[in-house]
């Protein structure tokens, strides 16, 4: 596991900590206050996930952005091509 604070906390709320770094995390929360509260931030982060209704992508969008990109870029050469002889 990292060593990442926020990673950590992530990992803690998600219930996929091994058990000796679970230990280790609340034991720095029971002396740590800002830890907690960025632990009260992820929980909330992950609430307010949990809320969000399933999202579908409109009909077209990925073709629709694909166009945008090839009509933003500058115009390329065309690619040279091999001539065999």
């Amino acid at each position: 596991m990292t060593d990442d604070p926020r990673e950590m906390l992530r990992a803690y709320v998600l219930g996929t900590l091994e058990a000796g770094d679970r230990a280790r995390i609340e034991r720095q929360l029971e002396r740590d206050p800002d830890l907690r509260a960025a632990l009260q931030a992820e929980e909330r982060a992950l609430r307010a996930l949990d809320q969000l209704d399933d999202f579908s992508p409109p009909d077209g969008l990925a073709e629709t952005t694909a166009r945008g990109v090839l009509l933003a870029r500058p115009a390329a050469a065309p690619p040279e091509v091999a001539r065999s002889r």
